[in-house]
Formats: structure tokens, C-alpha cells, sequence
């Protein structure tokens, strides 16, 4: 059972392609899959997933078959979004769910989201500025996007939080809970350090 996985790649082959199986592999499982982006060049039958389209999962709008951008996958603004991924598969905020020992978190300094060993919530240390002494880093700020967090504030896994303001409005229903922890909202816009 290939589930539980996030990638970005180039796929090309001949005849029957797809970016996790074949395309006529069959396979029953969950949807836990998550393409970033990529291509699948030059076949004739294709399946983002293989299966002949019957295995599911979840695609970005980075992605494009024989050259045919697809546009029906989730917005680019939520590639490398950890709390978008939560739920859809195993990361660190909805724990080590299989057992493996491993979930997907924001790892700093490589600027991405990868597979680590799981740790305990005391364990976790969420600063995402640079620790180097003496480095010299610069600031780069995405857009602020309105959605629903369980961070109001600070910087976590890549992403700078707020409450918004008296007169902003979050159009996303944020009541109840999500893995026992309060969701609130708010914005949060993609930060990155380059350093020297």
C-alpha cells in the first residue's frame, strides 16, 4: 500500500504512465497522497495517481500532463502548507496515525516539508529563524492569505501568523477543533531567510 506521501517530480515514459504507478496498476487504499508539482511527459494513457484512475489523492495546480497544465488541484498557495496537508496525510499535527514512527513537518533548512521522526508535542521547537551566529539573513514575506489556524501568532513551519484586524474578514469557518487543539481565524503569509 503506497499511502502517506508527498512528491514532486518528472515523469516520461512510453505508453501507460502515472506519478506513483503505472497507469493499469490497480491498488485499494486511502487517498493519503499528495503530488507538489511536476510532469508526466509523453504517454499515451496517463493518471496522476496510475491506477486507470482509480487511486485518489490530492494535486497542485503545478502540474501538467503532455503539456496540458492541470488547473482542477489545490492553489499553489498551499504547496508546502502544513496545516493544508494535516488530514490529508500524516504530519505533525495529526500525529503518527499508522504507527511508523514518522510524520511529514516543516523542516527549516531545507525549506520544505520532508518525512521526520516523530516527536512529542514538549519536544517540538516551532522558531523557524535562523540559528546561526554572525549570519547575515534576510526576510522574504508571501501574501497574506485568510484561513483557519490553531496559530494566531509568531512563525511556525514556514509561516508567519496574525489575528485580523477590526475591518479584515477571514471568509473560512474556523469553529471546533482540529486534533483536540482550538482552530482561530486568521492570516498567515510564507516566510523564507536567505542567509550568508
Amino acid at each position: 500500500n503506497t499511502s502517506n506521501i508527498v512528491i514532486e517530480a518528472n515523469v516520461t515514459g512510453n505508453s501507460t504512465i502515472g506519478m506513483i504507478y503505472g497507469y493499469s496498476w490497480y491498488e485499494n487504499g486511502d487517498s493519503s497522497r499528495i503530488v507538489e508539482g511536476g510532469t508526466i511527459t509523453g504517454g499515451s494513457e496517463v493518471g496522476i495517481f496510475g491506477g486507470n484512475n482509480r487511486i485518489s489523492g490530492y494535486y497542485s495546480n503545478n502540474f501538467a500532463i503532455n503539456e496540458v497544465q492541470q488547473t482542477e488541484g489545490f492553489s499553489l498557495d498551499y504547496v508546502g502548507d502544513l496545516e493544508y496537508y494535516t488530514d490529508k496525510v500524516e504530519t505533525k499535527h495529526n500525529g503518527d496515525v499508522n504507527n511508523t514512527g514518522y510524520f511529514f513537518d516543516y523542516v527549516y533548512n531545507k525549506d520544505g516539508i520532508y518525512v521526520v521522526e516523530k516527536y512529542t508535542e514538549s519536544e517540538d521547537n516551532d522558531d523557524d529563524s535562523p540559528k546561526n551566529p554572525g549570519q547575515s539573513c534576510k526576510a522574504t514575506y508571501g501574501v497574506w492569505i485568510p484561513t483557519c489556524s490553531v496559530y494566531r501568532s509568531g512563525t511556525h513551519s514556514g509561516y508567519q501568523y496574525r489575528e485580523p484586524t477590526s475591518d479584515e474578514y477571514v471568509p473560512a469557518s474556523c469553529t471546533g477543533m482540529s486534533n483536540g487543539k482550538v482552530m482561530y481565524p486568521v492570516f498567515k503569509r510564507k516566510v523564507t531567510y536567505k542567509c550568508s
